[in-house]
């Protein structure tokens, strides 16, 4: 949990640009997308990360492959991560954000392919 939270922390300075009213709320959505994101690429690389003996929280866990409980991680994640999303008072490129937020984050879990990678 240590590393998903430490990237957590970076993604959720990087979203916050001012420091004003909607700066916490930026922040929690920044880190919950931060450690989804982790979670997401430890779940795709799983099998690699173990061919090539690489860390891999996952792995350290100890528990074997089990896709259906990474996937409650990730989702209970981005639950996080858009119950802070919309209490944003969006409009411009809403749309566009939901589609990201609501669809786009899981097509790498459906196909286990990062886009533009070749995958070993």
């Amino acid at each position: 949990d240590e590393p998903a939270a430490a990237f957590g922390e970076l993604m959720a300075e990087l979203v916050v640009y001012t420091e004003d009213l909607w700066a916490p709320t930026l922040r929690r959505m920044g880190s919950a997308l931060g450690r989804f994101v982790y979670l997401m690429d430890a779940s795709v690389d799983y099998d690699k990360d173990r061919r090539h003996g690489k860390y891999n929280p996952f792995l350290a866990m100890g528990t074997g492959k089990d896709p259906e409980k990474w996937r409650e991680y990730l989702v209970m994640t981005m639950g996080r991560c858009t119950e802070a999303y919309e209490r944003l008072p969006l409009v411009q490129d809403k749309a566009i954000l939901d589609n990201i937020l609501y669809s786009g984050v899981w097509i790498h879990q459906k196909t286990g392919k990062k886009e533009g990678t070749a995958h070993d």
